[in-house]
């Protein structure tokens, strides 16, 4: 009898264990946004060509296998969101996903307002990260390792390049105050900053943007990566991600241009 009862006090702590470890298993979703089916560098708004729907399958490949990755290193769900522009491929945009939302849109809207409209559609009680990236961006396996599902900063891929010839050392100025110019190709949220989502800057100035909307500093935001290079991978070659449709650039990212502390800089930036 002893031994009975004992057996199930141990089946009842293990059940109890599976119970409290589904409850608090972590989700996130991946938020894929902007054109798809796209073809061209900047500006263009050729989409829908044949040889878009390759390389939409190669992004959106890449896409699942982070996503498998997210959640076998992490033992986390990640959900999919999709809000891209009306497609004769829809479906076969939807197929490359396990259920995921989808939203499209008859015309443009900008990355500010696709993003808006994007975060707007989330149950944000579900999650405890939101992870957006543009919808034609291959994600390479270098990538993987340096997503952190457990970040507790509203975190920036990096810094944007220093040679600009409108932003020198990637700084924007106003006001006598220079902000970080930021790579927008990788934008997390954790959910203790959810509410900075009622009004998202998806673009180089967010950062200036959080800060004069909500009020951040450098103990709410911060980069993957200290590394500044142009986000456009037709530029400028980086390990982190390409860009389909348009041709990868064979010059490689220069890894001794980095942006130090503190990011914001009350005089003129020096690099």
């Amino acid at each position: 009898m002893l031994v009975y009862l004992a057996l199930l006090s141990i089946l009842g702590l293990s059940l109890s264990l599976r119970v409290e470890n589904f409850e608090t298993k972590k989700k996130g979703i991946l938020v894929l946004y902007g054109e798809s089916f796209r073809s061209g560098n900047m500006g263009s708004r050729t989409r829908d060509c044949d040889e878009c729907i390759e390389t939409q399958k190669l992004a959106s490949q890449s896409h699942q296998d982070f996503i498998q990755y997210v959640q076998r290193t992490h033992n986390l769900t990640l959900d999919v969101l999709i809000d891209t522009y009306d497609t004769q491929y829809e479906e076969q945009l939807k197929g490359q996903y396990h259920q995921p939302a989808f939203y499209s849109h008859p015309e443009l809207l900008g990355w500010d307002n696709i993003s808006q409209h994007a975060v707007n559609q989330i149950d944000k009680s579900k999650y405890d990260f939101i992870l957006m990236t543009r919808v034609d961006i291959f994600i390479k396996p270098k990538f993987y390792p340096l997503f952190q599902p457990s970040w507790k900063k509203i975190m920036f891929l990096s810094p944007v390049e220093q040679d600009s010839l409108e932003f020198p050392c990637g700084f924007k100025e106003s006001q006598n105050i220079y902000y970080p110019l930021i790579n927008p190709i990788f934008l997390f949220f954790p959910k203790s900053y959810f509410y900075t989502l009622d009004k998202i800057n998806a673009g180089h100035d967010a950062w200036q943007h959080y800060m004069e909307t909500y009020h951040l500093t450098e103990k709410d935001m911060s980069f993957m990566v200290e590394y500044q290079y142009n986000a456009n991978s037709a530029n400028v070659q980086n390990p982190y991600y390409k860009m389909v449709g348009r041709s990868e650039s064979e010059t490689l990212m220069d890894f001794s241009k980095k942006m130090s502390l503190p990011y914001v800089k009350t005089t003129k930036p020096v690099c």
